[in-house]
């Protein structure tokens, strides 16, 4: 099932965990609310800890990236 909060509208495909073992190189990046990593981004990083028990990710090139702004007050209210 697929979750309903992911975003399916975009010319890119939706990465699937399972092919993160076939990649030379793996880069994410996601924003950050409140200082946390979103669900979306978690929740797939969850999922490949089945390929790191496995080692399926030795070797690999990896990178990430963030962003993370302060709007002040008004969004707490």
């Amino acid at each position: 099932m697929i979750n309903p909060h992911y975003k399916l509208d975009q010319a890119a495909p939706v990465a699937k965990v399972k092919a993160l073992a076939n990649y030379d190189t793996i880069i994410v990046g996601a924003g950050t609310r409140f200082g946390r990593l979103n669900s979306q981004m978690a929740n797939f990083l969850d999922q490949a800890g089945g390929l790191w028990q496995r080692g399926a990710l030795h070797g690999k090139v990896g990178g990430a990236f963030t962003s993370t702004a302060t709007l002040g007050y008004p969004e707490l209210a």
